[in-house]
C-alpha cells in the first residue's frame, strides 16, 4: 500500500472515531429529561375541555401539565443544602368559579387539588412528593376555596376561611421532623358579626399523623363537632 492510500485509511478511521464520539454525546444529552407532572383528564363531551388540558408548562423547573394552574406556594428547604426549594399548591383549571371553565369542564372523578414538594439539588429540580389528600376541594359556584401556604419554623402550614357573612378560619401546622412530615396542630375559630370569637386549639404532636395518612376531611369533621 502507497502512502497515498495509507494516508486515505488514516482519514476514514479518524472521521469514523469522531463520528462516533458525536453520537455517544447526543445519547447522553437525551438522556436528561425535566420532571414533569402529568393528569389522566380528558373530557367525553368537549373537545374545548380536553384542548385546554393538553400540554405542559415550565416552572419551578419541573414540567407541569395545563390542567393545574399554580396556586400558593413558598420557598423551602427539605434536607438543608441551602438550595431553594418549593412547596406549592396545584388547582385544576377547572376549580375557577363563573368561567366556562368551572361550569363547562368541571369533573367530580379528576377535581384534587395537589400539594407537591420540589426539590432542587442546585443543578435541577424534581418531584419529591406529590399528595392528592391534604388540600381541600371544596368549592362552590361564586367560591374558588382551597388553602394557601405559609412559612414556618420547622415546617408550613395550611390557611383556610370559609364564609362571607359569618366566618370560619382554620391554620393547620405541619411540622418536619427529619424526612416526614407530620400533622402537629389544628386552630380553627368562628365568628359572626357583633359577636364574640369561638376558637378551639386541637394538638396531635403524640400522634405521629403523617401527611400521607392525613385527610383532607379532618376540618369538615371538627367543624361539624364544633357546630360551626
Amino acid at each position: 500500500m502507497n502512502i497515498k492510500n495509507l494516508m486515505i485509511c488514516f482519514l476514514l478511521i479518524l472521521i469514523a472515531s469522531c463520528t462516533k464520539k458525536n453520537v455517544k454525546i447526543s445519547i447522553a444529552d437525551n438522556k436528561v429529561k425535566t420532571d414533569t407532572l402529568k393528569s389522566i383528564y380528558s373530557h367525553p363531551k368537549s373537545k374545548h375541555c380536553s384542548d385546554l388540558a393538553q400540554g405542559y408548562y415550565k416552572r419551578f423547573g419541573i414540567l407541569i401539565s395545563n390542567f393545574y394552574e399554580v396556586g400558593s406556594f413558598i420557598p423551602y428547604d427539605f434536607n438543608n443544602d441551602g438550595a431553594t426549594d418549593t412547596i406549592a399548591i396545584l388547582n385544576p383549571f377547572t376549580s375557577i368559579p363563573m368561567t366556562r371553565n368551572f361550569s363547562e369542564c368541571y369533573s367530580k372523578e379528576i377535581n384534587d387539588r395537589l400539594l407537591v414538594f420540589i426539590k432542587n439539588d442546585g443543578s435541577e429540580s424534581r418531584i419529591y412528593r406529590t399528595y392528592a389528600n391534604v388540600i381541600s376541594n371544596e368549592i362552590s359556584a361564586t367560591w374558588e376555596g382551597g388553602e394557601f401556604l405559609r412559612s414556618e419554623k420547622d415546617g408550613f402550614s395550611l390557611i383556610g376561611d370559609k364564609g362571607q357573612g359569618c366566618k370560619f378560619e382554620y391554620d393547620i401546622f405541619i411540622k418536619q421532623t427529619n424526612n416526614e412530615f407530620f400533622l402537629n396542630r389544628i386552630k380553627m375559630s368562628f365568628y359572626c358579626p357583633n359577636q364574640k370569637i369561638i376558637e378551639k386549639k386541637y394538638n396531635y404532636r403524640d400522634e405521629k399523623i403523617s401527611l400521607k395518612d392525613y385527610k383532607r376531611n379532618i376540618i369538615d369533621s371538627l367543624k361539624i363537632i364544633n357546630n360551626f
